[in-house]
């Protein structure tokens, strides 16, 4: 499981597909194309993904996600909207 973890989070585009299949996107997390948009600082990133996908509870759309170069060498992934 710690293995997973650390796999999951090796990269900002792992990050991020690790963060949709988690969150009820197992098929976006596989198959979307995940594009780079800028660099907000040294460990913030904002990438885009080529399909929106759209959370099931709340109703939003999703394209954006900005990701952090936290511990080490891990990646975390939270989802910003739209671009």
């Amino acid at each position: 499981m710690i293995g997973f973890f650390l796999i999951g989070h090796l990269s900002p585009s792992l990050a991020i597909r690790t963060h949709l299949f988690f969150s009820g996107h197992p098929l976006a997390g596989i198959s979307c194309q995940l594009t780079f948009v800028e660099a907000k600082s040294d460990s913030l990133d904002v990438y885009e993904l080529s399909e929106a996908v759209q959370e099931k509870a709340t109703g939003s759309v999703f394209t954006c996600y900005e990701v952090t170069h936290s511990v080490g060498i891990l990646y975390f992934a939270k989802a910003q909207g739209q671009a």
